[in-house]
């Protein structure tokens, strides 16, 4: 274990910050992860290990009510449901967008996850991440109307 003692902080040419020595002190620490991302660790220094196994496949249907501005244009609507449409990756693994209404879509999306929160959480951030980035509109809401494993 580092002592308060032992850790330096860097000065002149080798930075005006401290960020150095809470590194110093991170990377000499046992249970302290000096990088950001590597995980968390457990109480025995140990990492916990991921577990693909006990990842399930949910189908969610999900209600998007757009905002009203940016005005909705038919431009718009075609781009999000596209972008929708080509979702892939980590956890999407399927979703197809259908306008019911002027500013109203229902979503289906096919994700993984490991229980069925923490999929509606997913698929939630999927769908205001394509909107905001891709489809160029704004969300008011999203209602998770239905969620089942997908069989």
């Amino acid at each position: 274990m580092v002592g308060a003692d032992e850790l330096r902080v860097p000065s002149g040419a080798e930075g005006d910050s401290v960020r150095g020595a809470t590194r110093a002190g991170c990377v000499a620490s046992s249970w302290v992860s000096p990088v950001v991302g590597e995980g968390r660790r457990r109480r025995g220094g140990h990492e916990r290990p991921g577990t693909p196994g006990q990842l399930r496949t949910y189908k969610l249907t999900v209600r998007v009510i757009a905002e009203l501005y940016p005005p909705l244009t038919n431009e718009r609507r075609w781009a999000f449901q596209n972008a929708i449409a080509l979702s892939r990756g980590r956890p999407v693994i399927r979703a197809a967008a259908r306008w019911d209404k002027l500013d109203e879509a229902t979503v289906t999306i096919e994700c993984q996850a490991r229980d069925a929160a923490a999929a509606a959480e997913a698929a939630g951030a999927a769908i205001r991440r394509t909107a905001g980035l891709t489809g160029q509109i704004g969300v008011r809401d999203i209602r998770v109307a239905r969620v089942a494993l997908a069989g």
